[in-house]
Parts: structure tokens; C-alpha cells; sequence
């Protein structure tokens, strides 16, 4: 009797579930490291071989998608997309700069690969749970050497504390418009997901750039 595509499906995500994955990527603001395509791509590839599955992508329409096909029964098949969009930007004398939008729209590609590879097999990062859950921890107990954390001054704190980090913010935001002759917040909210940088940092990142009239 052949095997339903979402019961190969599930071998695959618990074969893959049981892999020590090698992390090549370094996310240097948030201090660890995580998976690139290389780092499971051919692991997940043997799995889809070994099971009789073949999956590909497409990326047109407004759209990035990612389908499965059962080899056995190629009537089965299984989906999942998320919203793909680029906009053409402009050189500094107002030409379309396509050079730029090809090199924005490869590396959208590879992320989106990436992202619906790791969703649609379940595929799961635990280094960026435990460095923050490690950072709470720490946080709240003590230091890294396991000693109680000296009282601080609310005053001072509440002084410094928000200048050190508009400086970071900053920092950041001007590493991600480095280089880049179209600067508009789709461009730099794109590089901030690629680089691994959380939720938080990122809907701050927008805002600091809406204030600053970048869109």
C-alpha cells in the first residue's frame, strides 16, 4: 500500500528532528549562531530521496511558495507560500537601478528558501530561544560566573539607559544602509531579517525609521 505524502511528510520531520545540525551563520548583534541552507539542505535532501519526495520552489505573483510531491502518487501535493515583493528603486539621478533590485531580489530568494524549508518541515532553531531565555536568566540570578548581580542605582540607570541604546540602534540601522544607493525601509527591514535580528529590534528599527521620514 503507498504511503499518503503527509505520512512521508512526518518521517521526514522526525528523521530530521534527530539530526545535529552544524550552524555556519553568526548573528553578531544577538550573539549566536544559526543554520544556512548548507548546514541541512543536503541532510533534508537524502531524507526527501529516501522517501520518495521531490519539492521545488516558485517565486512569482507577488509571492514565494514551496510545494511537495509524492513520486508514488504525483496527484499529491503540498503548499506553502508567504508574500514576495520587490520594488524597482532608483540610482541617485533618478534611473531605475536594476542592478541593485537583481542583488536585493537573489538574496530575498535564498532567505525565503531558507524560511520555508526549516517552517514547512519543521525544521526547528533552538539557539535564538536559548540565548535569550540564557540573557533572562542571567538577568535575573546572576552573571555568567554564577555571582549575584550588584544592586544598580535606578537614577543612573534610567539615565544611561537610553542613550546606549539609541547609539546601538543607530549603529545598526547605518550598517544596513551601507552601500546602499536606494535606501527605503523595505530594503532595510529585508537585511534586518536576513541577519537573524529579532521581532523587537525590528519593529524598533521601522519606527526609528519612520520617524526619520524613511519609507
Amino acid at each position: 500500500m503507498a504511503i499518503s505524502l503527509l505520512e512521508k511528510i512526518n518521517k521526514i520531520k522526525e528523521a530530521m528532528s534527530k539530526i545535529k545540525f552544524k550552524k555556519s551563520g553568526y548573528n553578531k548583534f544577538k550573539g549566536y549562531k544559526y543554520m544556512e541552507l548548507k548546514d541541512f539542505q543536503p541532510q533534508l535532501n537524502n531524507c526527501c530521496f529516501k522517501h520518495e519526495i521531490a519539492y521545488n520552489f516558485d517565486f512569482a505573483n507577488g509571492r514565494a511558495l514551496i510545494y511537495a510531491v509524492n513520486l508514488e502518487n504525483r496527484d499529491e501535493i503540498q503548499e506553502m507560500e508567504a508574500p514576495f515583493v520587490f520594488e524597482r528603486g532608483t540610482d541617485k539621478k533618478g534611473n531605475p537601478d536594476n542592478t541593485k533590485w537583481m542583488q536585493d531580489v537573489a538574496a530575498g530568494m535564498t532567505y525565503f528558501k531558507r524560511q520555508l524549508l526549516l517552517n514547512f518541515f519543521d525544521i526547528m532553531e533552538d539557539d535564538v530561544v536559548d540565548h535569550d531565555e540564557n540573557k533572562t536568566r542571567r538577568n535575573n540570578n546572576g552573571n555568567n560566573n554564577g555571582n549575584p548581580v550588584k544592586p544598580v542605582n535606578p537614577v543612573k540607570a534610567s539615565k544611561q539607559s537610553k542613550p546606549k541604546k539609541f547609539v546601538a540602534l543607530d549603529t545598526i540601522i547605518k550598517e544596513l544602509e551601507a552601500n546602499d544607493e536606494n535606501v527605503n525601509k523595505f530594503n532595510i527591514l529585508l537585511r534586518a531579517k536576513e541577519k537573524g535580528l529579532n521581532d523587537e529590534i525590528i519593529a524598533r528599527i521601522e519606527n526609528t525609521l519612520l520617524e526619520r521620514g524613511i519609507e
